[in-house]
């Protein structure tokens, strides 16, 4: 028994020699990880989206076009110089318009399909918009519109709600 267990050891040990000498079937090869660490983004929202003053009963969809009167503006007053960003306001689903408590659809208007413009500006079609940064990272006069559902069954009231404007690096 003695003998044999030695000669298994033996014939592994040959084994492994072999497998050793034997080149390797994978390729190993360097990669750099990078970074840029980008100027924070700066943005001042000059005008509030309006869609005005409407009769209660009328059913209708209320749209502000980006370069209507009663759109948001917006200047991104700070950035990296020439650099893509993407532009969108975070609540493109859901977002609501209420007066007083909010309760009910009688309490709620919905605002959806944001559209955006201005000069350097790209609408997307999917409620986000793309532009480059000026030589300064700048740019100034971003729009945003959108359109309010009226169901012909909101109360009198004045109606607002806060969205939230969005601006990243591309």
């Amino acid at each position: 028994m003695k003998f044999k267990a030695t000669k298994a050891f033996v014939a592994v040990t040959a084994v492994a020699a072999v497998l050793s000498a034997t080149p390797a079937l994978a390729l190993d090869t360097a990669f750099t990880a990078t970074m840029n660490i980008l100027t924070a983004l700066a943005v001042t929202k000059n005008t509030n989206l309006t869609f005005g003053n409407y009769e209660a009963g009328v059913v209708a969809n209320l749209v502000v076009a980006p370069a209507d009167p009663g759109a948001a503006t917006f200047d991104i007053t700070a950035g990296a110089a020439t650099t893509p960003v993407v532009i969108e306001v975070v609540e493109k689903v859901g977002f609501m318009m209420i007066t007083g408590a909010g309760l009910g659809a009688t309490q709620q208007i919905p605002v959806d399909f944001w559209t955006f413009g201005g000069v350097g500006v790209t609408d997307n079609g999917n409620e986000t918009a793309s532009a480059t940064l000026g030589a300064l990272g700048t740019l100034a006069g971003i729009q945003v519109g959108a359109t309010a559902a009226l169901d012909g069954t909101d109360i009198v009231g004045a109606y607002s709600g806060t969205a939230t404007f969005r601006v990243t690096y591309l």
